[in-house]
């Protein structure tokens, strides 16, 4: 459709490595074209298309990144205000015997909703350092098994080379439909040391960005701990989960590899590090001002409705029973239920997708109040006994206000005085009665 971006992947010309590429752009052209393909190509027409193409801009400065790097890479083409059949790729006499362009795909993002943001691609590759015309020949880092950092499998990883600090590794996750505002990346790697990386450390040699599209919507700040959620992934001293919101919406999780050959070393020990995930985790539901754990109270007797707010993607919520791992319908709990104390989890249902929400906390406390059945009076004879309550419920975090009312089929008589206890005095208003 008119005006929808177009993504191309495929690599740098291979003959382009160590060159001044500032004036071969030219010769490598990106572009779109109407019309039908024919099934042969011919002097005139050495593409293959029908007419001529109606947008050239992979020959503008984006592909200046593209060229300098050695690897995948994708780029965005965007269209002018028609429609269009198709992209191309021209690849023209370049300086250099051999040089060559893999293509892998190109693909549009449709207008529907495809639930989780989930990865589908990944891009990886060595880029020269910024400022940088050229790569550092030679020094090149590689991606063993790179598919494994989105495979959905913890068991199975990514391992990044990065052989030296004259260039930098990059690699890319590349998700089926965008994730929204708040939404979190999640970046699962080992530490070569056992227990948490030093993010002060990681800050400066290791980079973590939000794309949509080709444009950087958000760098991670990993040194500000206070926005990062750092922890060891459970039942291993060695694998760390980093966690960030992202305040945009982005379809894209980059990251960069390089800097400083002392930080290098000290993050990556023997010159490798293990990514086993990159992903996309769903904002969960809001239980608490202040978190995503909070408490609810209930008196036995009587039913509720579990409290949560949806996150600010208005996600729908559902609610898991932490003990069955079952669905609470509507999030509604019986006055069945007895005296206890329950743990449920709040997950974001997008377009029906729940597995990859984060999770809030809630602990609903059911809780007796306790009962001081007042004595039997006689008709006719002042009335001495208490009525009152003395004891608070265990586990409630306020005192009760308690009201007390007439039971069904009850009668007073007030065939005599009532002795006041407390009344007017001093213009103030005290409670009274017998």
């Amino acid at each position: 459709p008119a005006g929808t971006p177009i993504y191309l992947k495929f690599t740098a010309p291979s003959g382009l490595l160590g060159l001044n590429i500032a004036g071969l752009l030219g010769n490598l052209a990106v572009g779109t074209f109407t019309g039908t393909i024919t099934n042969a190509a011919t002097n005139a027409n050495p593409s293959g298309k029908s007419d001529a193409a109606t947008n050239s801009g992979g020959t503008s400065s984006g592909l200046v990144t593209l060229l300098s790097g050695v690897g995948p890479d994708e780029r965005g083409i965007v269209m002018n205000s028609q429609n269009v059949n198709g992209i191309y790729v021209n690849l023209s006499a370049l300086i250099g015997a051999g040089a060559s362009v893999d293509l892998y795909h190109a693909y549009y993002y449709g207008s529907g909703t495809v639930g989780c943001p989930t990865p589908i691609d990944y891009v990886d590759g060595t880029g020269a350092v910024a400022g940088l015309a050229n790569l550092a020949t030679g020094l090149l880092s590689s991606f063993t098994n790179p598919a494994n950092a989105i495979d959905g499998n913890i068991a199975t990883a990514t391992t990044v080379s990065v052989t030296s600090v004259a260039n930098t590794a990059y690699y890319t996750a590349i998700m089926n439909t965008q994730a929204r505002t708040g939404d979190s990346i999640r970046v699962t790697l080992n530490n070569p040391n056992p227990g948490l990386i030093d993010l002060s450390v990681l800050s400066s040699d290791f980079t973590i960005e939000a794309l949509n599209g080709d444009t950087v919507k958000y760098t991670v700040p990993l040194g500000n701990t206070s926005l990062i959620n750092l922890q060891l992934l459970p039942g291993s001293n060695s694998i760390n989960v980093i966690k960030a919101a992202i305040p945009g919406n982005f379809d894209r999780i980059k990251l960069s590899f390089g800097g400083s050959v002392a930080n290098v070393n000290a993050l990556l020990g023997n010159g490798t590090i293990n990514l086993y995930e990159m992903g996309v985790r769903i904002a969960a539901p809001v239980v608490s001002a202040t978190g995503n754990t909070a408490n609810q109270y209930v008196y036995t007797g009587n039913a509720t409705t579990l409290k949560a707010a949806s996150n600010a993607a208005g996600d729908q919520i559902v609610w898991i029973d932490s003990a069955s791992s079952s669905i609470v319908s509507a999030g509604s709990i019986p006055s069945t239920k007895p005296a206890g104390n329950y743990t449920y989890y709040a997950l974001s249902s997008r377009d029906g997708c729940t597995d990859l929400s984060d999770t809030a906390k809630l602990t609903l406390h059911v809780v007796t109040a306790p009962t001081n059945t007042p004595i039997s009076g006689t008709v006719g004879q002042p009335y001495s006994s208490d009525v009152k309550i003395t004891t608070n419920p265990t586990g409630l975090p306020n005192t009760p206000h308690y009201v007390y009312s007439l039971g069904t089929g009850s009668v007073f008589n007030f065939t005599h005085s009532i002795n006041v206890a407390y009344a007017m005095f001093n213009n103030r208003s005290s409670s009274f009665g017998p």
